[in-house]
């Protein structure tokens, strides 16, 4: 029976030692969880405080994003609006509008010449 509590003491001082150093980790723990929540609460107050801008300062981010976004509607509406289509669709209005004309001219003429030959018949 001996041998069994010498046993059964070795492992209860074991356990008791261990024990001990299982709450030395968790002050510890428990100190580092603290600190961090420390210094994330701090890191969030910097973070807020470089946030806040000036008047000044936030005139010039506004018109600096105005600008920029003016600059990519403007590259946008250029990308979106050329294509060689476009072009083809143009010469072809620009014969046509000629052609039109020609014809409303050979018109014109025509009906100047009917319009004399009725005079002339008419006289």
């Amino acid at each position: 029976m001996d041998l069994l509590k010498e046993i059964n003491d070795k492992f209860l001082a074991l356990e008791a030692e261990i024990d001990s150093k299982l709450e030395s980790v968790k002050r510890e723990e428990d100190k580092w969880e603290r600190n961090n929540a420390m210094c994330m609460e701090k890191k969030a107050q910097q973070d807020q405080a470089l946030k806040i801008l000036t008047y000044e300062q936030a005139l010039v981010r506004n018109s600096n994003l105005l600008k920029s976004l003016e600059m990519t509607k403007a590259r946008l509406r250029s990308r979106s609006t050329y294509s060689p289509v476009e072009q083809i669709l143009e010469k072809t209005l620009t014969n046509y509008k000629i052609d039109l004309q020609t014809s409303q001219q050979e018109e014109g003429i025509h009906r100047r010449l009917t319009e004399n030959i009725y005079d002339t018949v008419g006289a």
